[in-house]
């Protein structure tokens, strides 16, 4: 008989979550995922068709991961949340975001502009969010057209933050990664916002 896909399929998800967060996404097999399991390969086969598609699920649950550390409140100021929670999110779990980053090949690969999309459909208060005055007023206030330039700059600066604490190569503890994000933030707005103040 079958089993049943809902709960099978969470389940086979669940294992391959925990094999990449302890062993990395080099260890991803069929054959390591039903030791987990205590099966055979058949229903990971029988449930998912192929490892593509197991792989595919599995960016979907760390993507969404992502998205709730960015969620979370880690300062003052709810515009740095996102960032922070980026970046926290790689330090804590590195082989699941480097994962997220290599496991997709060719136009599914993910970009730094829909993390920057994602950010902005994120609940208001925790993430920027187009329906937040606060947000709306910080945007507003740059030159026309300026925003896409402001996002891909900041998003660059993060993910470089991120992919170096993912790689264990900068260990920044909370403030500090604050300090450095808000710096840079702050420089990024300033150079998108300077066409303005010219008067151009």
């Amino acid at each position: 008989m079958k089993p049943k896909a809902g709960t099978r399929i969470d389940d086979i998800v669940e294992a391959a979550w925990e094999l990449v967060r302890e062993e990395g996404a080099a260890r991803l097999s069929a054959r390591a995922l039903a030791a987990r399991l205590g099966t055979s390969t058949m229903p990971i086969y029988s449930c998912l068709g192929n490892m593509d598609e197991l792989s595919r699920l599995l960016r979907e649950r760390v993507a969404a991961a992502v998205g709730e550390y960015q969620r979370r409140s880690w300062s003052p100021n709810p515009m740095l949340d996102a960032a922070v929670g980026y970046v926290r999110f790689a330090r804590d779990e590195p082989r699941l975001f480097k994962f997220l980053w290599e496991s997709s090949p060719g136009a599914e690969k993910l970009s730094l502009e829909a993390l920057a999309e994602r950010t902005r459909r994120a609940p208001v208060g925790r993430a920027p969010g187009p329906g937040s005055p606060e947000i709306s007023r910080f945007l507003a206030a740059l030159p026309k057209g300026e925003e896409g330039g402001l996002e891909f700059h900041v998003w660059i600066f993060v993910h470089g933050i991120a992919s170096l604490a993912a790689e264990g190569i900068v260990d920044l503890d909370d403030k500090s990664l604050l300090a450095h994000l808000e710096a840079a933030g702050g420089a990024f707005y300033l150079y998108h916002s300077r066409g303005k103040e010219e008067g151009s």
